[in-house]
């Protein structure tokens, strides 16, 4: 798997004018508006329930990522935490609570990109490692043996949206499969906003735009 995101990102490269890469980090913050979790399938479990999924409605991720890239294209390494407050398992109630923390290469274009100077649109698309979480606490008598440990999926994720040089907003779809049928669902509202204000105003560059 190393090798294939080492191969996706000198390859990426390759494709930017060396001499004119700009590099920018980013604050990510936004709000899960749907997250399933299936945790990996128990060999010592007592039955399958101890294997069942978790929803939520509300969960709040945030991060940093650094982009790398012009105009627009770039690429993007991006590092998060994910809490979910009210995950739980609507078909057999166990506990409350999940925990995910998410790590992406990203390739972004358009709008998106966090360079464009005439684009107000974009989409992106990225993958990477995902450890996740569920029932952190108030777990039922029934389950108080259960012990949930962090499992891995592999993710890929496509986004799109729109925005400005200085901030940006996407609409993100993320699935992750991983070792004896885990599995994670996330759809997410995500905003992107620069740590360091641009030398130009977004205004101004909206204004051009338009």
């Amino acid at each position: 798997m190393k090798k294939i995101y080492l191969f996706f990102c000198f390859t990426l490269f390759a494709t930017l004018s060396i001499a004119q890469i700009k590099i920018k980090p980013q604050l990510v913050y936004g709000l899960d508006l749907y997250q399933w979790y299936r945790n990996p399938y128990c060999s010592t479990c007592v039955n399958k329930e101890a294997s069942s999924s978790g929803t939520s409605l509300i969960s709040t991720p945030i991060g940093a990522k650094v982009i790398i890239g012009k105009n627009n294209f770039s690429i993007a390494t991006e590092l998060g935490a994910n809490f979910g407050w009210f995950t739980l398992d609507i078909n057999q109630y166990k506990g409350v609570g999940s925990l995910a923390f998410p790590a992406m290469v990203k390739a972004n274009f358009g709008a998106l990109s966090g360079f464009s100077k005439n684009k107000l649109l974009g989409y992106s698309i990225g993958g990477g490692i995902q450890y996740s979480k569920t029932e952190l606490y108030g777990l039922t008598k029934k389950y108080d043996h259960l012990e949930r440990k962090f499992f891995p999926t592999y993710i890929g994720e496509i986004g799109f949206g729109g925005g400005i040089s200085g901030m940006q907003v996407s609409w993100n779809t993320k699935i992750g499969i991983g070792p004896n049928h885990g599995m994670v669902i996330q759809n997410s509202i995500q905003f992107y906003m620069n740590f360091k204000k641009d030398k130009k105003s977004d205004s101004s560059t909206l204004k051009k735009n338009l």
